[in-house]
């Protein structure tokens, strides 16, 4: 990131936290209104940075049908796949590799969470299959044979 012209703030650190893992902390107090942190624009990752990647030919033929969701998660999905030829592979790599969130709990423990939770973690789930499913057959009707867009939909639960 900094090789892109990113700076972090003279007051803020890199720090690992017990609960949560890696964040930002500031090394003392900011004042109401101070800027801390700037991103440059060209390290956000966007549909736009994702229309021109290496999926742009496929993503500019199927766009229409793509939510901007779906755009960035096959968008990761691709880079993930690239490995170390991906720009974007250290911010892959900070990715948890596995997520605790009510989501990925499985229907057991769900059934478990409190009734309004157990609800909207079981839309999400919804969600993310519907999803899992217009992609997968969407990247199978448009390529194929193609291994490496098949491949996109294996590794669909990691971006997600």
């Amino acid at each position: 990131m900094t090789a892109k012209g990113f700076k972090l703030h003279r007051q803020l650190c890199v720090r690992e936290f017990p609960e949560t893992g890696r964040g930002l902390a500031t090394q003392q107090q900011l004042t109401a209104g101070e800027t801390f942190l700037r991103v440059p624009t060209w390290l956000l990752i966007t549909t736009t940075t994702a229309l021109s990647g290496s999926l742009h030919s496929f993503l500019m033929r199927h766009h229409r049908q793509l939510t901007p969701t779906e755009v960035l998660t096959l968008f990761l999905m691709n880079e993930k796949l690239r490995g170390l030829d991906s720009e974007w592979r250290f911010f892959i790599d900070s990715l948890p590799a596995a997520y605790t969130t009510p989501v990925f709990l499985g229907s057991r423990l769900l059934a478990r969470l409190p009734e309004a939770m157990c609800r909207k973690a079981e839309a999400q789930v919804s969600r993310i299959r519907s999803t899992f499913l217009r992609l997968q057959i969407l990247l199978k009707r448009a390529s194929p044979g193609d291994s490496k867009l098949l491949a996109l939909s294996e590794n669909f639960t990691w971006r997600l």
